[in-house]
């Protein structure tokens, strides 16, 4: 296998991965219903009956950070430092997810709720690492040409945005639908860059 056909498919799977969780996040929304999705956490749906979905999709987190990490690595050197965040990104979502959360009405946390948390803190930054790190490849080489990539930018900006309210106190409503607007944003970040990997690796 050449290495432009690694890229694509590593991509591929990076992008299918990306978009799994996305729909079971979406699911979890319609199945659970007595979760108030203003004051609580994407992670508290493993204590719901549906919790094996949001195991699937921290594994689903997992598998497309690693995937998009390694297509962006054998993409070249350009890719590396950035490849080297999401394959960070991959392993610490899956540590989140591996760690179930405790309800977020608990006082005091569970050993396992304390080490969610502590791979949910890393997963926050890395994140914002990855962004801060996209705008800085804003201008992207595409082909011959040099041309600005406003979807790519976009997406960067909106995960930031998604942090700084977050967890700065700037809230829409509640931490629970800042949170989702967050992930909203990795949803679009992830996908935009799995989309132009497959763009590059087909031509």
């Amino acid at each position: 296998m050449d290495r432009q056909s690694f890229v694509f498919g590593a991509a591929l799977l990076a992008v299918g991965a990306n978009l799994s969780w996305a729909l079971a996040f979406a699911y979890l929304h319609l199945a659970e219903r007595g979760m108030d999705p203003t004051r609580r956490y994407l992670s508290e749906y493993v204590l719901t009956d549906s919790g094996w979905l949001m195991y699937a999709a921290f594994a689903a987190m997992a598998l497309g950070g690693l995937a998009l990490g390694t297509a962006l690595i054998a993409s070249g050197w350009q890719g590396l430092a950035l490849g080297l965040v999401f394959v960070a990104y991959g392993a610490a979502v899956g540590l989140a997810g591996w760690y179930p959360t405790d309800p977020s009405t608990n006082t005091v946390l569970s050993r396992t709720g304390e080490l969610h948390n502590l791979a949910a803190y890393y997963v926050y930054r890395l994140l914002v690492v990855s962004a801060f790190a996209g705008l800085a490849m804003g201008v992207l080489r595409m082909g011959p040409r040099v041309s600005i990539d406003w979807l790519w930018i976009g997406s960067a900006l909106w995960v930031l945005a998604g942090f700084v309210l977050t967890n700065y106190g700037w809230q829409l409503t509640s931490g629970g639908m800042t949170q989702r607007f967050f992930f909203g944003g990795v949803c679009a970040w992830l996908t935009v860059i799995g989309v132009r990997l497959l763009q590059t690796a087909a031509r």
